[in-house]
């Protein structure tokens, strides 16, 4: 006995879909609903049954491992994505340690810049020039800053849709493989660690 869609059951069978109806229906065939799907049990005595399991089992198999292959690619190009998010959190984390290093340097020159008023006007304008690089120091580092952690937003909602799309190939392979019902899936590197 071999389970096939209803077009594939009534072609390898030779009869038309209305007679394969009529025929699940009085209990000459059995019929289920598996992933969605209404499948049909054709006897395997059947010659041109034999050779259509045979062709769909071919074909089942080369789409299993072409899917097979695709989460492969998924599962290292998502490897990859989370380690370039882990480095922006390095840049994001150096560029904030060093926009908190120029701020404080700001906060030293105003202070500087207060003492020098009473010395003279000469002093006030260099140390205004001073307090004025030093604020433009720490824009540019707030704006690196911010680019570093929109970058690592990015990765992380690519991450979050690689992984969506890695589930998603697991479960149309589980699916074509008639393995729907498992918890675990087809590739054993994407099994959850054992406790």
């Amino acid at each position: 006995m071999v389970w096939m869609d209803k077009a594939a059951a009534a072609a390898a069978l030779g009869i038309s879909g209305r007679t394969l109806e009529r025929r699940v229906k009085d209990g000459t065939l059995e019929k289920r609903t598996e992933a969605g799907r209404v499948e049909v049990d054709v006897p395997a005595q059947s010659g041109a049954g034999q050779a259509l399991a045979a062709a769909l089992s071919q074909e089942r198999t080369t789409a299993a491992v072409a899917d097979l292959a695709q989460l492969k690619v998924l599962a290292d190009t998502l490897a990859d994505t989370r380690q370039a998010a882990a480095d922006a959190r390095v840049a994001t984390d150096r560029a904030n340690r060093r926009a908190g290093r120029l701020a404080a340097g700001l906060a030293a020159s105003v202070f500087i810049t207060l003492g020098l008023t009473m010395y003279g006007k000469d002093l006030l304008a260099d140390s205004q020039a001073a307090v004025a690089l030093a604020q433009q120091q720490a824009l540019e580092a707030r704006q690196d800053a911010r680019a570093a952690n929109a970058a690592r937003e990015r990765d992380e909602a690519t991450i979050a849709s690689q992984a969506a799309a890695l589930a998603t190939a697991a479960a149309r392979q589980a699916d074509r493989a008639g393995n729907s019902s498992t918890t675990r899936p087809a590739v054993p590197w994407l099994w959850p660690a054992e406790q």
